[in-house]
Formats: structure tokens, C-alpha cells, sequence
């Protein structure tokens, strides 16, 4: 399999051991592990672990409405900085609450 890049590492996160793991991309998802491929290539230092990210799934991004307290832009950085990949935000603390096709329009439209 072609893969569109491999990260290779002494030491990643595999079924709760830390072997030295190579991992596939593809279309910027996992798509193997042990990956033998000709892909750039990112190796990483024998000081840095590959870890997944997680999912966090309670988060309070108040836009529209309140931007002020926590905001698009702001909430990404933040779980970025984290080790977060996706996120899940609770759609009722924004304004108006993400309760109707309309407000989540306007939701995605900020």
C-alpha cells in the first residue's frame, strides 16, 4: 500500500505497550501500523513518543454569542496544544442554542 506519509518512531502507543512503530497515513487517517512504504518519511527523535490523539467531547465553544469567553479560533488552539484531534461541542451554550437546523446554520456559517 502507498501511503501519503509515514511516521516512524522508537517509541508510539500500540495496545498499551510501547514498541518502536512505524504508522501509515492515508488521506490524513491511520491507515496501518508497521507500515513498509517509500512515503515521506517523518522519524522522530528517540526523546519523542507517537501517542493518538483523543476526542474530546465536551466542548464549549460560544460562538455565535459569546466569542468573548471562548470562540472558534481560541477552542482550537487550546485542544491542539492538548494532544486533542476532534472535537464534540455542546450545543447549547452558544447563541443562539444549536437546537433548530436554523441555529446550527448559523453556528457553521461563524
Amino acid at each position: 500500500m502507498t501511503f501519503d506519509l509515514v511516521i516512524s518512531a522508537a517509541s508510539a502507543l500500540v495496545d498499551g505497550q510501547f514498541p518502536p512503530a512505524d504508522i501509515g497515513i492515508l488521506v490524513r487517517r491511520i491507515a496501518a501500523i508497521g507500515a513498509d512504504t517509500d512515503a515521506a518519511l517523518v522519524v522522530l527523535r528517540h526523546d519523542e513518543l507517537l501517542i493518538p490523539g483523543i476526542v474530546d467531547s465536551d466542548v464549549y465553544v460560544n460562538e455565535p454569542g459569546h466569542t468573548e469567553w471562548e470562540g472558534h479560533a481560541s477552542a482550537i488552539r487550546a485542544v491542539g496544544d492538548g494532544g486533542v484531534t476532534p472535537i464534540i461541542d455542546m450545543a447549547l451554550d452558544s447563541i443562539p442554542t444549536t437546537i433548530s437546523s436554523e441555529a446550527l446554520l448559523a453556528k457553521r456559517l461563524r
